[in-house]
């Protein structure tokens, strides 16, 4: 991966999620090869994969789970 699609899909990250942070961070190993390992952050929440797609999934899942919460919180029994 080149480092314009590196910046692309984290570009489209921030876009399609805007309340969240970004970044990535390369992980080594002696006998290679490297891989980057993308992560994301809101408050007190950190989430990570290795690659965009399932980072995307993850916020995703997150968000969700988080709106659903919150719904059940507002919710009043009649």
């Amino acid at each position: 991966m080149d480092s314009s699609s590196q910046s692309e899909d984290l570009a489209r990250l921030r876009e399609q999620f805007p309340g969240w942070t970004f970044g990535s961070a390369w992980v080594t190993a002696g006998s290679g090869p490297d891989r980057r390992r993308v992560w994301a952050s809101r408050g007190p929440v950190f989430l990570s994969a290795w690659d965009a797609r399932g980072l995307a999934a993850e916020v995703g899942n997150y968000t969700v789970a988080g709106r659903t919460r919150e719904a059940r919180r507002q919710w009043v029994p009649s």
